[in-house]
Order: C-alpha cells, then sequence, then structure tokens
C-alpha cells in the first residue's frame, strides 16, 4: 500500500462493510480516505479507497473480527509517507463536521494540544441503576475477561499498571476510532497496542474467529446482556479488538510523557455524531 496524498492531515474511514459516505464527507476527499477489509462494492465516490489485503497487514483475514477496525489501523501503521496530522473515524461516527472545516492544524498545536478526541461515553448516561467498576466494564462484555485484561497488565506491562488502575476508577471511556493525532503519537499508540495484543492473544488462547467465536460461546452465561445489540457471540467474538479498543486506548491515553504531563492532558475534546444504519447502509 503507498502512502497517502501529500497533505497535513487524513482522516482514515474505517469500515469492513461499503456504505453509503455521508454527503459532508464525501464532499472533503482531500481530508477523507476510506480504509477497508472488504471485498465488497462502494458506490462511486470521490473519496480514495484503500483495501487492505494480506500484504498490507500483519494480520490476515482469519482475525478480521478478532481485530475490527484495529486490522485496518495496523495496515495504516505499515504505510510509508503519513501525512503530519493522521485521524481515525469509523463508517458511522464522524466529527462534528462544522469542527473539521474550522480545524487548522497550526492552530491546534499553537493551543497546547497535541491531539483531538472524540467526547467519551459515560456509563452514567448509560446505565439507571447504581454504578460499580462491575456494571462499568460488564456493561458490553464478560467483567471477567477485563480482570484477565487486567492480569496481563501487572504481570507483563508494569510501567503501565498506574495508568490503567487510573482508567479503571473513571466512569468513562474514549473510543479509539475517533482521535486525531501527530504521527509519531499515532505510531507509539500502536507500538503499545499491537504489543499488547499479541499478549492477549496468548493470555486468552485466541489465534484466530474461529476460536474467539468458540470462546464465548462457551462462556455465554458469564455475559451480562443490558445492551441487547452488543449481545451476539459474533459481536462478542471481537473481545479482543474491543479489549485494545476500550482499555489499551484509555490505559495509553493516561501515559506519562518525559515532562510528567499524561497524553490525555493535552487532548481537546470535540463533539462526534454517530449515524443510523439506515443513513450509511446499502441494504
Amino acid at each position: 500500500m503507498s502512502g497517502v496524498k501529500n497533505n497535513p492531515l487524513t482522516i482514515f474511514v474505517c469500515t469492513h462493510v461499503p456504505f453509503r459516505v455521508p454527503p459532508y464527507i464525501e464532499a472533503r476527499p482531500d481530508i477523507y480516505t476510506i480504509i477497508t477489509n472488504s471485498r465488497g462494492r462502494f458506490l462511486p465516490t470521490k473519496l480514495r479507497v484503500l483495501r487492505v489485503d494480506n500484504m498490507q497487514c500483519d494480520y490476515g483475514p482469519e482475525e478480521n473480527l478478532c481485530l475490527n477496525e484495529w486490522r485496518m489501523i495496523n495496515a495504516i501503521y505499515h504505510m510509508k509517507n503519513l501525512p503530519e496530522y493522521i485521524g481515525i473515524c469509523h463508517y458511522n461516527r464522524y466529527f462534528d463536521p462544522s469542527v473539521i472545516e474550522r480545524l487548522d492544524m497550526k492552530v491546534l498545536t499553537d493551543s497546547g494540544y497535541d491531539m483531538v478526541i472524540g467526547q467519551p461515553a459515560r456509563y452514567s448516561d448509560l446505565l439507571k441503576e447504581e454504578h460499580d467498576t462491575f456494571t462499568y466494564y460488564g456493561y458490553w462484555h464478560n467483567y471477567k475477561d477485563f480482570l484477565t485484561y487486567e492480569k496481563v497488565i501487572r504481570e507483563q506491562y508494569p510501567e503501565m499498571l498506574e495508568a490503567f488502575l487510573e482508567m479503571k476508577e473513571q466512569d468513562y471511556l474514549y473510543n479509539s476510532a475517533l482521535m486525531i493525532l501527530k504521527r509519531d503519537d499515532f505510531l507509539n499508540l500502536c507500538d503499545y497496542s499491537f504489543k499488547t495484543y499479541e499478549s492477549m492473544k496468548k493470555e486468552f488462547g485466541i489465534h484466530n474467529d474461529k476460536e474467539a467465536l468458540q470462546y464465548v460461546l462457551d462462556r455465554k452465561d458469564e455475559y451480562v446482556k443490558p445492551y441487547n445489540a452488543y449481545y451476539t457471540a459474533e459481536m462478542q467474538s471481537r473481545l479482543l479488538s474491543y479489549g485494545q479498543e476500550r482499555y489499551g486506548t484509555n490505559t495509553w491515553l493516561r501515559k506519562k510523557r518525559e515532562d510528567g504531563t499524561k497524553i490525555l492532558d493535552k487532548a481537546a475534546e470535540i463533539q462526534w455524531y454517530m449515524l443510523s444504519k439506515k443513513d450509511v447502509d446499502l441494504q
């Protein structure tokens, strides 16, 4: 895969399916590029469509579900001539277009911020009952899986434990698929994420989609189901990808730089939108 066009900012729209590009995204082919592991046919679009195959990513199709959009992020990681700033969004989750229109990278850095990130999902907005750590991290998935993730951090990445425990005590999580950051920070996030992903594969005994699905089916009674849209065996089999997206990213955001500040200290939050399936589906 060749590098992206000579542009200080490219926002990669990660998708595993062909979709209908929203008009305000279609109008900015200078900024947005679609990256996909789908072999399906897209509607005609002004946006560049980059297709991920085995030659462009460390991970083959047997890990499509395990990695989800992280497989596309891995492909970006291996590109040559990456732009100065890299944006990531999902095919139905976008930054407020009015913010993107006004976003100037020089203004961003002059303001003291290194990156922008979509506003986090707060559990207090999602759960009506009394909150505790179990309901926070068992909301979408299996709380025992979260504890396994914590075990790996404690035993193999003790330098990240303080950041992990701080993340654990919060009632919100940022989404890795909604950020704009400097190239070096993007590469640093990927270095951490894919290194820990390999450790999680060994700990969970999951190396491909088939093993991931069987892992979930063997433990189906351990999953809570308050958020029914996410409770399907196929969705839950993405547990390693979700672990990196939610726990890995939010731990990395609290990593300390050499000057003692956390990465998150210099991240500006901006509004984002989630489109409905009828807005983007081709079916």
